[in-house]
C-alpha cells in the first residue's frame, strides 16, 4: 500500500498484521480519485472507519484543506499517525467510535464536503452510517458521500438529504457515490 499521487507520491504506508482491515487497493483508490477530479485546498473531508489511513492521507497528499480520520481501534489509530509522520502530512486522527463522533461534529457545526466510508463488511454498518449522515446533515450543500462496501449491497435507499450518483463494482468491492441535495 502506497501513496499514489500528490505530495507525498510513491511513500509507502504501514499495513496491519493480520485481517481486521482491508486498506483500499491501489486500482479502488485510483479510481476514485479519477473519478473526482480534482480536490481543492479548501476540501474538508472526513474518513471514517479509517483503518490505516491509506484514503484521508491520499486526500490530504492531493491537497485537501483538512482531513479528519475517525477509527476506533487504539492500534490502527497509532498506524494512522505513524503513517502520517512518514508521510510528514497533517492530519485529525479521531480514535473514537464513528456514531459518537458523528454526533459531536453535528453539535460543534462542523460539515464537509467529502465524506469516505469503509465500513466492515456485513455488519451493517454502511446502511446504518448513511442514515446517520443523513439525519445530522454534516455533508455540504453539493458534498459528496463515497462508501466502499462488499459487492452486491444495494446502498440506493431513500433519503432525505442525499440523492444517489453512482456505483461502481470491482471484483468483490463495490464503490457508490451519493451527493448533497438533489
Amino acid at each position: 500500500m502506497r501513496v499514489i499521487a500528490g505530495k507525498a507520491k510513491g511513500i509507502p504506508l504501514q499495513s496491519p498484521e493480520g485481517y481486521t482491515i482491508r486498506p483500499t487497493t491501489d486500482k479502488v483508490k485510483g479510481t476514485i480519485f479519477n473519478r473526482l477530479m480534482h480536490i481543492y485546498q479548501e476540501d474538508v473531508v472526513l474518513d471514517l472507519f479509517a483503518g490505516s489511513g491509506g484514503m484521508g492521507i491520499e486526500f490530504l497528499s492531493r491537497g485537501a484543506e483538512s482531513v479528519r480520520m475517525v477509527e476506533m481501534d487504539r492500534r490502527h489509530c497509532k498506524l494512522i499517525e505513524a503513517n502520517l509522520s512518514k508521510t510528514r502530512l497533517t492530519g485529525e486522527v479521531i480514535c473514537n467510535e464513528v456514531e459518537a463522533s458523528l454526533r459531536k461534529f453535528a453539535i460543534e457545526g462542523l460539515k464537509f464536503d467529502i465524506i469516505f466510508m469503509d465500513p466492515p463488511y456485513e455488519l451493517g454498518l454502511a446502511q446504518k452510517t448513511l442514515h446517520l449522515l443523513d439525519d445530522l446533515q454534516l455533508v455540504k450543500e453539493n458534498g459528496l458521500v463515497i462508501v466502499e462496501h462488499e459487492a452486491g449491497l444495494s446502498l440506493n435507499l431513500p433519503f432525505d438529504h442525499f440523492s444517489f450518483v453512482d456505483d461502481r463494482k470491482y471484483g468483490s468491492i463495490q464503490i457508490t457515490y451519493f451527493k448533497q441535495g438533489s
